[in-house]
């Protein structure tokens, strides 16, 4: 079955991000997970996708820099979103790299868990809820 190592190569080659910057981000992406959606819903993704867990001690430490600092000014949705672009920002992701790295990251775990689960386990995570699949 393939891992989590596989979306780093994606995220690589599709998007021209470093390994480290897209080991760093998805170790993000895992602890806002488990800060949204809990414990349970984060196993049921490490469960399915070998890797996914050890990658949360990668992401980057503190919060979210100035993005997520104005974000947290203007507060609610944009203040999380903010934060989530600084985390990723911090991991070495560019701004413009930001929708890509997100959008191939929830297409990358729709191969791995049913569309219910995924959708359950997003709707969950406030910075991510716009990028639930259709």
């Amino acid at each position: 079955m393939p891992g989590i190592q596989d979306f780093i190569q994606l995220a690589q080659q599709k998007l021209g991000v470093s390994a480290d910057a897209a080991s760093s981000g998805v170790g993000g992406l895992v602890n806002l997970i488990k800060q949204h959606a809990g414990a349970a819903d984060l196993g049921k993704l490490t469960s399915a996708v070998p890797g996914l867990g050890a990658l949360a001690a990668k992401a980057p430490a503190g919060g979210g820099g100035i993005l997520g600092a104005l974000g947290g000014l203007i507060g609610g949705g944009a203040g999380e979103a903010g934060a989530l672009a600084g985390m990723l920002g911090k991991a070495g992701i560019s701004p413009d790299k930001i929708p890509g790295f997100l959008a191939s990251f929830v297409d990358f775990l729709k191969s791995h868990v049913s569309l219910d689960t995924l959708k359950g386990i997003l709707a969950k995570v406030g910075p991510l809820k716009d990028m639930l699949p259709k």
